[in-house]
């Protein structure tokens, strides 16, 4: 294994990019050469943007912009790992043809997590034209899958609240006092991949509350071996204030 890899993020300037990077830099053995964004419309010219800008608590730390993806470019780039901090659709599209470029691939979307094109198509309706990476791909969670993990091509990193689900199950089941369904009572901050505002949360009304009564179960339930019954609950949290200066 090399001393240091060469890595490339996708996705850089949301919410998962930015925390990111932040862990990155901070590792003895990676060295971040590319941070993208979204892919540019045909003809389009898009302008770099300022990583420092966006994430002003790393300003100093990274001396880099964050370009507009080229898939094509990105494809023949020397470069060891690609992470993909994007929407399910991008990465469904683009991990399959990184892996055939020779890329490892460490996906934070959802779309590689379930296992199968079936229960992809049924949680979050997404389908591709490379089906078997549903099944190739590795659950990336070090404490179930250490040894498959050193040499998966691609890596779905799992969603938070199956993270903290997934761990605890075993100590549960081990336990004198459970039943054949688990209930699991999640708090959420107000922070994360998914922005809301103040009032939605406060209202019940936030995306994030609506979107998580599928996927986390299905998430938790094929990984745990175990039914759920899954409860979120957001709380009001602010994640760094010189990320939003005033």
């Amino acid at each position: 294994m090399k001393d240091s890899l060469n890595i490339s993020i996708v996705g850089a300037s949301g919410y998962t990019g930015g925390e990111l990077v932040e862990r990155l830099l901070g590792h003895p053995h990676t060295r971040i050469v590319s941070l993208l964004g979204s892919e540019a419309a045909p003809g389009a010219k898009a302008e770099p943007r300022s990583f420092d800008a966006l994430f002003p608590r790393l300003r100093g730390r990274v001396g880099m912009p964050i370009l507009a993806l080229d898939s094509r470019e990105l494809c023949d780039a020397e470069v060891d790992v690609v992470f993909l901090a994007t929407p399910h659709e991008t990465s469904i599209a683009l991990a399959p043809r990184l892996v055939d470029a020779g890329k490892r691939v460490i996906d934070l979307s959802g779309a590689w997590r379930l296992g199968s094109a079936a229960r992809t198509k049924a949680t979050y309706g997404l389908s591709s034209d490379r089906p078997e990476w549903f099944e190739s791909a590795v659950y990336a969670l070090v404490e179930i899958n250490r040894e498959k993990l050193r040499d998966a091509s691609l890596a779905s990193n799992p969603g938070c609240y199956p993270t903290a689900s997934i761990l605890a199950n075993p100590l549960v089941l081990r336990s004198d006092r459970h039943a054949a369904d688990h209930r699991r009572d999640e708090r959420r901050f107000r922070r994360g991949a998914h922005p809301q505002r103040e009032d939605d949360v406060r209202r019940g009304e936030s995306p994030a509350v609506r979107r998580v009564e599928s996927s986390p179960c299905s998430e938790i339930e094929l990984h745990a071996g175990t039914g759920v019954v899954f409860t979120p609950h957001l709380a009001i949290r602010p994640r760094d204030p010189r990320d939003h200066p005033r």
